[in-house]
């Protein structure tokens, strides 16, 4: 009935098959297999649906391709959490279609006809079958697991799309041929100094593979080349006797494993244990397995690893015998006892019966005599009777690092070979627990590391491969938890490529966290996606900015690949180079004539077609973001318009903006609560006023301004009228001091000086929507002047404080209009909730997008770009890797060490080495003057924060940087203490 019901609903899901998929002989069966393990799986029935429309502009096409559902419905239920609508499940290779890429005349790129896909409402999704046969969707991201070594069955149809294909890729067809051979792996593991089994590999083919570190008796994995009697009928098996009798010697092996190696050899297929005395018994079995062999397929003899001990389960064990020992002492009593009395009764019976007539054999085998006592005591279980396998899953990050995703630990006796399908999945720690072992997090921790050493040994042997798009962005390292020189020491004995999920995903189902394995893959998916659409774009950048930008527009030449067009001022910029078109602009930086500049910048573009090609206009530059937004807007592109930009331009503006939101949301603060009290100045005849409304101490600022210039704390109205003066007199115009704002002119305002710690939070908003935040800490300025001195990142504040300051952020970017985009907000954390300094509509300067990404991985410049193209970054924030600190420096304070041109030098030096972060700002030391910008940043990492802050100080002092008015630790000591 069940099966006819299912076979009922699969064919009017899908109807009939379409002419494409006639071709695909296994359809039918995949496709009853699909509902019913649908059924098991708790989701509900498929039904006809597109994805939503706005997906598809995304331009994101996510395929699992797999003829096995149930093992790939987490990757579709996880994928549509992160990015709705964009992963897809194929069960055919059908479903795919070839075409010649539109960018690469000699490779192709595929295109999704056809699809199932997830809506995340319940815990297992909404299912749905999509048909895009009419419009195929492009796909951006390809993992195929109908392939020879994925696919049970052995299909290998899966592999034909792969054939010079640009679309990126996870584990292809070739590149599975050398993550599932155990004895590359094993070379590449062992010279990466990875713990592998001392190994012997047999080689039946000539020259596949060598040893680096040489190849003797003493090497850990040795190679012996019988191809010259590959059949092993004669010289062969004496070679193999005589290497395996060095072998067990050398490494005084008791036990062996016999193991074949090559792709399609995985599980535990052919592994067989045999004593090391056993030498015939080894040469049998390697002479039973040659037979089984696939052309390059090997045959390893490896030492056996006695796992560790369970002492818990033995002190149990020791407890048990002891209490079944005195139980059976007391038995053996009581029976004595019986047997004696019986004795006698048997006695007076036999010398009844003799007098009745007692025959011969009624003495040989008396029906009422005692059975012979059994002797039942359990004898004592071995200490290696139970085994531990563990299956670990490691991802490959953004930044081609590894992260462990999960450790899975199997149980079964040691007796036999263990894999997936003969051991129940737990939990690592549950299985250390069991195992009584003391430290778990410390064992954990070791087993993690040497997983992702293991990850990157294998993502730098790829390099070498000469494969397009494809890479290992996900394997499952197989350990053994053994001793060695008296410690437990995690040992690999097998890689797997991304076919390694099943006990994983076995472990999420029971705990009900499905998708929880592959979540750092999807995310990893989503990226690599983002990058191919990044490549294909058309950006316009305005204003390059100076010194401090030149790092970014290399990363967008070097990494993203997309199209640049840039228009700057200065003709000869460093950067030009990295432009495809590239128009100069006579006297850029005059904001005042912003409408002329945006006349000119348009009349080009249509000159050049660029009208039309164009997906994004960006400026890294806070003096352009008005003039990019005047662009944008008459462009029709995505983005802040240009009164957003002006508002957020202004510091007036912005105060005044946020104080029309007066009180609290029913759901949310008001943006009024974030303002401060702010009066503008026209001229030095409305201070007095303006120090009334706002009273002493009180903060004087330039309107336009940035960098803390013309920021200044006053204390009564003397210092007012001086400090105004000065700004009115001596900062009239940008010629008096470039980038600062000055070509709006030197409009003042006076602001309430508000107390509390000062913070940075970097936003990234779509559509008003947080795709995510970061805050920064600064330390004390130098008053009375307000330019940033030291900084911190992650914040020491706790989770609550930050969430208060990213609420602020995006709530304050939006009421200004800045919906989508990067956006930086300055704020004060005060006693009555955070309060706005001031709002940047564009990316945080100086230091920030390199901590970012050194910290979290996360690409702020990528966010920038692909807001600015109307795309929404997809990003999972993960928790932080290091905690960086640094130092401002400043011509006042450090003029005299920077101008020694060996410093520099040796800070870009530390900063190649990794010692340091160096970020310079200013080609050279420019000369003092009151309102000072920095000229460099110097940083240090560290696990936390007083290890950053220790390795800064060494630093400092190496270099002679620890001097100025204020002594660098006191700036430090202040960073140390948020949050306390």
């Amino acid at each position: 009935f069940f099966r006819l019901y299912f076979l009922t609903v699969m064919a009017g899901t899908h109807g009939e098959l379409l002419d494409f998929e006639r071709e695909d002989k296994y359809l039918p069966k995949v496709w009853e297999g699909f509902h019913e393990d649908l059924r098991m799986f708790g989701g509900h029935a498929l039904t006809l649906r597109q994805p939503p429309a706005g997906t598809a502009n995304e331009g994101l096409t996510i395929v699992i391709l797999g003829s096995t559902p149930e093992e790939r419905f987490a990757h579709i239920l996880e994928g549509n959490r992160q990015s709705r609508g964009n992963f897809f499940l194929a069960l055919s290779p059908t479903w795919l279609q070839r075409r010649k890429s539109k960018h690469n005349a000699d490779q192709f790129e595929l295109y999704l006809r056809k699809a199932i896909w997830c809506d995340n409402d319940g815990a297992h999704g909404i299912w749905h079958l999509a048909d895009f046969s009419n419009a195929p969707r492009r796909v951006t991201y390809f993992a195929n697991f109908i392939t020879q070594y994925c696919s049970r069955d052995g299909r290998n149809d899966g592999a034909l799309l792969e054939d010079n294909l640009s679309t990126p890729q996870s584990s292809s067809f070739n590149l599975s041929k050398l993550t599932g051979d155990k004895l590359h792996t094993r070379l590449t593991l062992s010279s990466a100094r990875v713990a592998v089994p001392a190994s012997l590999a047999l080689q039946f083919w000539p020259s596949q593979y060598s040893n680096p570190f040489g190849n003797d008796e003493t090497s850990f994995v040795r190679l012996i080349d019988i191809s010259s009697d590959c059949d092993l009928t004669g010289e062969g098996l004496a070679m193999v006797r005589r290497a395996f009798l060095a072998f067990t010697e050398h490494h005084k092996l008791t036990k062996v494993v016999i193991k074949p190696s090559g792709p399609s050899w995985y599980g535990s297929r052919g592994v067989v244990f045999k004593a090391g005395a056993d030498v015939d018994g080894v040469v049998e079995a390697v002479q039973s397995l040659r037979k089984q062999l696939q052309v390059e397929d090997t045959i390893l003899i490896e030492e056996f690893l006695v796992t560790i001990f369970s002492q818990k389960v033995m002190t149990e064990l020791e407890a048990q015998q002891q209490m079944q020992t005195a139980s059976h002492a007391q038995m053996k009593a009581e029976a004595a006892v019986e047997a004696l009395t019986q004795e006698l009764d048997f006695m007076e019976t036999l010398q009844g019966k003799t007098e009745d007539g007692l025959t011969v054999a009624d003495l040989d085998n008396p029906a009422w005599a005692l059975e012979e006592e059994i002797e039942c005591v359990p004898q004592p279980v071995q200490a290696d009777c139970a085994a531990i396998r563990l299956r670990v899953v490691v991802a490959r990050t953004f930044d081609n690092r590894a992260v462990v995703c999960e450790s899975v630990a199997g149980v079964g006796p040691a007796t036999q070979p263990l894999h997936g399908d003969n051991t129940m999945p737990y939990e690592l720690t549950t299985v250390l627990d069991m195992w009584g072992v003391s430290d778990k997090e410390g064992l954990v921790a070791k087993v993690h590391q040497e997983a992702e050493r293991a990850m990157i040994a294998i993502m730098e042997a790829e390099k070498s491969v000469t494969e397009r798009r494809s890479q290992s962005d996900l394997i499952g390292i197989d350990f053994l938890l053994t001793t060695r020189f008296g410690a437990v020491c995690p040992v690999v004995i097998e890689i797997n490529d991304h076919d390694c999920t099943d006990q994983p995903q076995m472990l999420d189902y029971i705990r009900g966290t499905m998708g929880k394995v592959i979540r750092p893959w999807v995310s990893l998916m989503l990226h690599r996606s983002q990058e191919i659409i990044l490549s294909e774009l058309d950006i316009l950048f305005i204003g390059l900015g100076g010194w401090s930008k030149i790092e970014m527009y290399e990363k967008i030449h070097s990494r993203y690949k997309c199209a640049v067009h840039m228009v700057d001022q200065n003709g000869q910029h460093p950067c030009r180079g990295y432009a495809t078109n590239f128009l100069e602009v006579e006297n850029l930086n005059n904001h005042s004539i912003d409408e002329q500049h945006c006349e000119t910048i348009c009349a080009w573009l249509k000159e050049t077609g660029l009208d039309q090609l164009l997906d994004g206009v960006v400026t890294f530059w806070e003096d352009c973001v008005p003039l990019t937004a005047m662009v944008r807007e008459r462009l029709g592109l995505p983005g802040p318009v240009l009164s957003a930009a002006m508002t957020a331009k202004s510091k007036t503006a912005t105060q005044f903006r946020l104080m029309e939101e007066d009180g609290h949301k029913d759901y949310r603060p008001g943006t009024g609560h974030y303002a401060i009290k702010t009066v503008k100045v026209s001229g030095v005849h409305e201070l007095a006023n303006a120090a009334k409304k706002v009273g002493f101490p009180a903060v004087v600022k330039v309107d336009h301004g940035s960098s803390a210039f013309g920021v200044k704390l006053v204390s009564n109205m003397q210092e007012l009228k001086v400090t105004a003066k000065t700004l009115l007199t001596a900062y009239s115009d940008e010629g008096s001091h470039g980038g600062c704002g000055l070509s709006w002119g030197c409009n003042l305002l006076l602001q309430e000086y508000i107390t509390g710690s000062e913070h940075d939070v970097d936003v990234v908003l779509y559509e008003g929507a947080l795709v995510c935040a970061f805050v920064t800490d600064n330390a004390p300025t130098r008053l009375p002047y307000f330019a940033e001195t030291a900084s911190c990142m992650p914040s020491g504040l706790n989770p609550h404080q930050q969430d208060q300051l990213i609420t602020a952020a995006r709530l304050v970017c939006i009421q200004l209009g800045l919906h989508t985009g990067v956006f930086n907000v300055e704020l004060k954390l005060t006693t009555f909730g955070p309060k706005v300094i001031e709002v940047n509509g564009r990316m945080g300067g100086f230091y920030i997008h390199r901590w970012v990404e050194q910290i979290w991985g996360i690409d702020l410049v990528k966010c920038t770009i692909m807001t600015a193209s109307g795309l929404r970054p997809h990003i999972t924030v993960q928790p932080p890797r290091i905690t960086m600190i640094g130092l401002q420096l400043f011509a006042s304070q450090h003029g005299r060490v920077l101008k020694d041109i060996t410093t520099l030098e040796h800070l870009k030096q530390l900063d190649n080495q990794g010692v340091v972060t160096w970020c310079q700002f200013e080609e050279h030391v420019p000369p003092q003057e009151e309102f000072e910008e920095p000229v460099g940043n110097v940083g240090c990492s560290g696990e936390d924060r007083d290890k950053a802050i220790a390795r800064l100080e060494v630093v400092l002092s190496c270099t002679q940087l620890d001097t100025g008015d204020v002594p660098a630790s006191y700036y430090l000591r202040a960073l140390r203490d948020v949050g306390c």
